[in-house]
């Protein structure tokens, strides 16, 4: 048995999904592991093995070792610091996220990550980490309830959904030019965006691209009980991104509802997808329309690809074994971060 307190920090996906809420969930029902959780330093039980803290901030306090788990790649990925710095303010933002990240790392006896393309990309910039004992995960966990158990629509003809937060390296001024591509050879195409307008200059320069277009279309946040409607209305999701932790929830979300799906082929999506998906470089719009078009006029394309999908979501890990890993992670680190505490 392992006392681990982990800090009460929710991160939502561009669906309104809760990243820690599923995971102290997952730890409170396992019977290897007492959970005590926290919000800052004086809130941590002094009878814990060990902290665990999610994200940008860690929390050590004297005599428990503590665990980070770091959940954005965005201020060590170069391409997504180009596009995103498009003011001082926003500049600031990235180099103070950086920042963040590395007092947080400081602060390490151990680390958790959700992909390997995250580990690796962490060491490249901080090589000390490669000293630390490291949990390296498999991308991929199975929807939250809510989606799961949600309203599922049919699927309309030609539409394209894509849901994620509205950042620029989410690629959706370049997803709406392949659409425009599309348009030309599916006349009866539509596209549909969905997400938390999180940069407004973004959401500006989006809605630019759009114009008076009335086959593409802005819907804002979508709860998780309404998003498996969502998916489901598409024939192809698209999902456009060029850096992410390990794949992206709503892409999770897509292909374990069976989702055709045409997806980014840079950062971790590779590993994070695996043969689930049709894959297509988002700085070239060409291929991403080329991808969709192929999808949307071939039936028995976009049936492969719902299949292909289906297996790769029967693949994708519960909570409940994500919480084990971790669990014996922490079990086997127990003495010795004790030890090189005391």
């Amino acid at each position: 048995m392992i006392h681990l307190a982990v800090r009460h920090f929710n991160r939502s996906s561009g669906g309104g999904f809760l990243v820690n809420s599923e995971f102290t969930d997952a730890l409170r029902a396992s019977e290897q592991c007492v959970l005590s959780t926290f919000e800052g330093l004086r809130d941590v039980n002094p009878a814990a093995d060990a902290t665990i803290c999610m994200g940008t901030e860690a929390f050590k306090k004297s005599g428990i070792p503590c665990i980070v788990w770091p959940l954005t790649v965005a201020p060590l990925d170069r391409d997504a610091i180009k596009l995103g710095c498009t003011s001082i303010s926003f500049t600031v933002r990235y180099r103070l996220l950086k920042f963040k990240v590395w007092r947080s790392l400081r602060k390490a006896e151990a680390l958790v990550f959700d992909s390997h393309y995250a580990r690796d990309l962490h060491r490249s910039h901080f090589p000390w980490l490669d000293k630390l004992p490291t949990l390296a995960m498999d991308p991929g966990v199975v929807p939250p309830k809510a989606l799961q158990t949600g309203e599922r629509a049919t699927a309309i003809p030609g539409r394209i959904v894509m849901v994620s937060h509205l950042y620029p390296y989410k690629m959706i001024l370049q997803a709406i030019e392949a659409f425009r591509l599309v348009m030309e050879r599916v006349p009866h195409a539509e596209l549909l965006i969905v997400g938390r307008e999180t940069d407004p200059t973004y959401a500006k320069q989006i809605r630019a691209a759009i114009g008076d277009e009335k086959r593409i279309q802005m819907k804002g946040f979508v709860p998780p009980e309404d998003l498996a409607r969502v998916y489901t209305s598409a024939e192809v999701v698209l999902f456009n991104s060029i850096c992410e932790n390990a794949g992206s929830f709503t892409a999770f979300d897509a292909v374990w509802l069976g989702c055709a799906m045409v997806c980014s082929d840079k950062s971790s999506m590779p590993e994070a997808m695996l043969e689930g998906v049709r894959y297509a470089n988002p700085w070239q719009p060409e291929e991403t329309a080329k991808a969709l078009i192929e999808a949307l006029t071939d039936s028995k394309y976009l049936a492969t690809l719902q299949q292909k999908a289906r297996d790769r979501g029967a693949s994708l890990q519960t909570w409940s074994e994500r919480a084990r890993q971790v669990i014996e992670f922490c079990n086997s680190l127990k003495g010795g971060m004790r030890n090189k505490q005391n």
